[in-house]
């Protein structure tokens, strides 16, 4: 019985986790949306292991081709990862109309070779919980410079 207990509150403290990621979406929040058109998208937040279902994802998908963003954002290493990849692959990025993709998503969406935004892109200053000023100078120039080789125009850094 205890064992159900800690399940339930498992599930009752990451719930997005168990309900999104299921056999037809093993990669959640990276879902194949076209395997056959190469359309992939991320429909949630962007965490640390994000990176890594990525991947994944890439691997199944024989040639990525679109990345459809809807996230509130996230973290920027990770971000930083994936939009990497994205630009490596020539993939483009797209923002359906009434979704949406904000702060470290937007990382991803300007790697994009097309970019396509009919929904909402939102950019904000860099922030940190633990008001870690090093950690978060290095962030800043990790963007920076990924921006830069994106092609992205600096009236967006500042």
């Amino acid at each position: 019985m205890r064992f159900f207990h800690i399940i339930a509150t498992i599930l009752a403290l990451f719930p997005f986790a168990a309900a999104a990621q299921n056999s037809n979406q093993p990669y959640y929040p990276v879902v194949i949306l076209d395997r056959d058109a190469g359309i992939l998208g991320i429909e949630d937040q962007i965490t640390p292991d994000l990176d890594r279902s990525f991947n994944r994802a890439l691997a199944a998908v024989p040639n990525p081709r679109v990345l459809v963003l809807n996230s509130p954002g996230g973290r920027v290493a990770p971000a930083l990862e994936i939009a990497k990849k994205v630009r490596a692959r020539g993939m483009n990025t797209r923002i359906r109309s009434g979704q949406e993709c904000f702060s470290a998503c937007a990382l991803i969406f300007f790697s994009g070779t097309t970019r396509d935004a009919r929904g909402q892109l939102g950019v904000h200053q860099i922030s940190s919980p633990s008001g870690d000023l090093v950690t978060g100078q290095f962030a800043i120039a990790d963007i920076i410079e990924t921006l830069d080789e994106f092609g992205v125009p600096s009236e967006v850094v500042t």
